[in-house]
């Protein structure tokens, strides 16, 4: 049966944190088949576990027992310490890799809080995961602030570094780019930001011969071409058609003939009909049929009166 240790935690990829172990752990830890163990606190560890140590090839690093600085000042460990487990637990060569002290939770806590500066981590976070691996046992105030005073530059990285330490480094660095250009930009400094590509318009292929136009734009293509044609001689561009005239619809008048009197208002209506749409119209040659029309209604109702007079 699989047993892990109580305060057993993953870092990250092929970085694992423990209390001390016992004999009931050791099928659990050989499922992690580890390479390295570092020893943080200064009790040495029982028989059975460095004896499982050796028959696994599994190296014993005991900074606990060199690095310890007793209760001396208000620091919880040494700063020799955590450059040295640190240094080991960042060197791919030693991965996977175990930090462990006697709790679990202080010196333990601390490294790995250390690191979290290494990545960047805000001090809440930092805390919270401190905090929160130390459940069943009461945090200590000293090391919070040993990790919030950490200086980060006391770390030699070693060569080779994780992939997952070299890939956040590098979004870091990218993203501290992008905030001194967009600085740069909102003071109206000049930046030499990367050029984007053009996106392609909507519509076209790969080929580049499919484009929604608006029937409005292929109409004018489309008499710009014939026009390009007709100059070449090669075809005549088609005439463009001229919208027809509309036309005033005219009344007509029915009145029935009873007398002379009513042939008179009838010739009278009909020629003042016809006077008034010759001065409406506007087309010269209907302007001239009206006016001829007019004449002769004038003149067949003056030879009815003279011929009625007689």
């Amino acid at each position: 049966m699989l047993c892990p240790p109580e305060v057993f935690g993953i870092v990250e990829a092929g970085i694992y944190r423990s209390n001390s172990l016992s004999p009931i752990n050791f099928t659990f830890i050989k499922t992690l088949n580890l390479k390295t163990v570092v020893q943080l606190s200064p009790e040495v560890p029982i028989k059975p576990v460095t004896t499982f140590l050796q028959e696994n090839n599994i190296a014993l690093h005991h900074l606990g027992l060199k690095e310890w600085n007793p209760d001396v000042t208000w620091r919880p460990v040494t700063d020799e310490l955590i450059k040295e487990a640190l240094e080991l637990a960042l060197n791919v060569d030693n991965h996977p890799i175990m930090v462990m002290c006697t709790s679990g939770i202080h010196q333990t806590g601390t490294l790995v809080g250390c690191l979290r500066v290494l990545q960047h981590w805000n001090l809440t976070s930092i805390l919270v995961e401190y905090r929160n691996m130390s459940v069943k046992h009461s945090t200590r105030f000293g090391d919070e602030q040993y990790i919030e005073l950490f200086d980060a530059d006391l770390v030699t990285l070693p060569p080779r570094l994780p992939d997952w330490f070299r890939l956040q480094r590098r979004m870091m660095e990218e993203e501290e780019d992008q905030l001194a250009l967009a600085k740069a930009a909102a003071k109206g400094l000049p930046t030499a930001a990367p050029s984007k590509p053009v996106p392609k318009a909507a519509g076209v292929s790969n080929g580049g011969s499919q484009s929604f136009a608006s029937p409005v734009k292929k109409k004018r293509h489309k008499d710009s071409a014939n026009a390009a044609v007709a100059s070449d001689g090669s075809q005549t561009a088609p005439e463009t058609r001229q919208p027809p005239t509309p036309k005033r619809a005219t009344s007509t008048v029915n009145v029935k003939e009873t007398g002379s009197d009513s042939k008179d208002t009838k010739r009278a209506m009909s020629a003042a009909n016809l006077k008034e749409h010759v001065a409406d119209s506007k087309d010269p040659k209907r302007n001239e049929e009206h006016a001829e029309s007019a004449n002769s209604a004038d003149t067949r109702q003056r030879k009815g009166s003279d011929l009625r007079k007689q």
